[in-house]
């Protein structure tokens, strides 16, 4: 799996503290055309201790995926439709409860390493 800055949301973006306000990724512009396979969005929460992540993916203004992140399913891999080329996408994010600790990676990739 390669990460690109281009198709970044947020890189290690700190937890702790962030309440329950919404936090906002990057917002990244999908190439466009249908010769190219369709990407995955993969979303990760390193060393959490405790709390809950919510993390919302909006393509234009429709809620593509809502799913939550915490200490017992701290990873997310989710392959994007064919449609989804030439989209612009935003990734927001807040806390449910509180962290003490970790840090929030999500981008989107071209393929992921299943189990």
């Amino acid at each position: 799996m390669i990460f690109d800055a281009q198709n970044t949301f947020c890189d290690k973006a700190t937890l702790v503290g962030i309440g329950t306000g919404v936090q906002n990724g990057n917002v990244i512009v999908n190439g466009g055309g249908n010769a190219s396979n369709p990407m995955w969005v993969y979303a990760q929460i390193e060393n959490p201790a405790a709390g809950v992540l919510e993390v919302t993916l909006l393509s234009d203004t429709t809620t593509v995926a809502t799913f939550t992140l915490n200490t017992a399913s701290a990873v997310k891999k989710m392959k994007l439709p064919y449609e989804a080329n030439g989209k612009e996408f935003k990734l927001t994010y807040k806390a449910t409860t509180a962290f003490s600790s970790g840090v929030f990676t999500a981008a989107l990739v071209a393929d992921v390493d299943l189990p």
